[in-house]
């Protein structure tokens, strides 16, 4: 039996299902505790390691995959080595580019004091969103203030994908009261 998976299912069952996954294909020593650890610091991802050959996953060593993808943008990353994987996530274009690239937009957009930390600090508590300050008068962003958008959203779920706060404990309480997504 093949249990070299085409697209990485063991993303959906998680990490026992990795370890019997690894277990199975004779994974190198460490590569399991390897992909936690990336995924520990990658909310939002899945790694896993692959002997390379089959299919579209042809070359050896670790892959990475947004749990949502827009299809405009890859649909996993790649890296020999977990360094060179933890590069690619690093500059992919999603919520991980925006976060690296956050600090410069404030300083440069003049975002109030604190405001990077309070959005660092929602994101932290709700991987799923990111959060921005908008300084308000634009088409989307009215007024100024906090403005968080969910990843996993889909345009069948109830309620809007973006929620709306003059502080982030406005903020905070607008993500609590958004309603749960479908997993279609």
């Amino acid at each position: 039996m093949n249990l070299e998976p085409r697209f990485p299912t063991t993303m959906i069952l998680g990490r026992a299902s990795r370890r019997n996954v690894a277990e199975h294909m004779d994974w190198p020593v460490g590569a399991v505790e390897m992909c936690e650890a990336v995924d520990d610091r990658n909310p939002g991802w899945y790694t896993c390691f692959t002997w390379g050959g089959r299919g579209s996953w042809a070359d050896e060593g670790y892959y990475g995959v947004p749990f949502k993808h827009e299809s405009n943008k890859p649909m996993w990353v790649y890296g020999a080595t977990v360094d060179e994987l933890q590069a690619a996530i690093d500059n992919y274009p999603g919520p991980a580019l925006w976060a690296k690239n956050r600090r410069v937009i404030a300083e440069r957009s003049g975002w109030p004091d604190g405001a990077v930390d309070a959005c660092e600090q929602l994101e932290r508590d709700w991987p799923d969103w990111s959060v921005s300050w908008e300084a308000g008068g634009g088409k989307e962003s009215k007024d100024p203030g906090f403005y968080a958008n969910r990843h996993d959203w889909h345009p069948r779920d109830p309620g809007p994908r973006d929620q709306y706060g003059a502080t982030p404990d406005e903020l905070r309480t607008a993500i609590e009261s958004a309603p749960a997504v479908k997993r279609y």
